[in-house]
């Protein structure tokens, strides 16, 4: 099973991101968006993933009367997916978005947490919302009886306690396993020149998952970089 996250910024960069979804269409499983927030991000969803052959699931947060995040994930419909939950409410504005999806492949089944952390202040260090953000999901797949995967952006630094807690609760921290250099690319540091955070998209999952592959692709598709993970578990088709 196949899962790509990436924060599609907007689709600020759309022929280039199109481009590069098509690319990976046939061999991918799942998607995670972030950011799915402006109209040319939702026309070029629309073109690539059509209603019968996705399940699309998504959620809606207002950062005032004049902005929105949106949270999609896109999953194919030969494999059974249902919206289980988001562990955030529009009234808490002090955290971001985490949309769950449990999908079944074959005889096996897992929760799946797409992730928009709340993305200010810019220092994307830790704040009271952060911790109660990164504990809620934490608490979530503490819970579960069945694997869980976490990806998506969380606006956080690595050095982060938000981001220790799931380390802490005894998930993996894929960037830091498998010693990811960066998350963002160029457009994103010479857009902040003062800050030149290197992460901000995370993948945590459960011990029990065999991973076939994890790895970010480096390209400018938008101002993060694609997060792309290969899973094997019983049950579950490898690609």
């Amino acid at each position: 099973m196949k899962i790509i996250s990436l924060n599609t910024w907007g689709g600020a960069r759309e022929n280039e991101l199109r481009t590069f979804i098509q690319a990976h269409l046939a061999t991918t499983d799942v998607f995670c968006f972030q950011e799915v927030n402006t109209q040319a991000i939702e026309n070029l969803l629309g073109d690539i993933f059509p209603e019968q052959d996705y399940c699309r699931m998504e959620a809606h947060k207002y950062i005032n009367e004049h902005e929105k995040f949106d949270l999609v994930t896109l999953v194919r419909n030969n494999h059974r997916a249902v919206l289980a939950d988001e562990l955030f409410t529009a009234n808490e504005h002090d955290v971001g978005q985490a949309l769950v999806s449990s999908i079944t492949i074959g005889s096996s089944t897992l929760q799946l947490v797409n992730v928009h952390g709340i993305a200010g202040p810019g220092s994307k260090l830790d704040t009271a919302g952060r911790l109660r953000q990164s504990q809620r999901i934490v608490d979530f797949a503490s819970a579960q009886t069945t694997p869980v995967i976490i990806m998506g952006d969380f606006n956080l630094d690595i050095s982060t306690e938000s981001v220790a807690l799931f380390t802490k609760s005894g998930l993996r921290n894929l960037v830091r396993d498998y010693e990811i250099p960066a998350t963002r690319n160029r457009i994103s540091w010479e857009a902040y020149p003062e800050s030149p955070q290197r992460y901000a998209d995370y993948t945590f999952i459960s011990k029990n998952i065999k991973i076939r592959d994890f790895h970010v692709v480096e390209n400018e598709v938008s101002d993060h970089l694609p997060v792309v993970l290969s899973i094997d578990v019983d049950g579950f088709h490898p690609w």
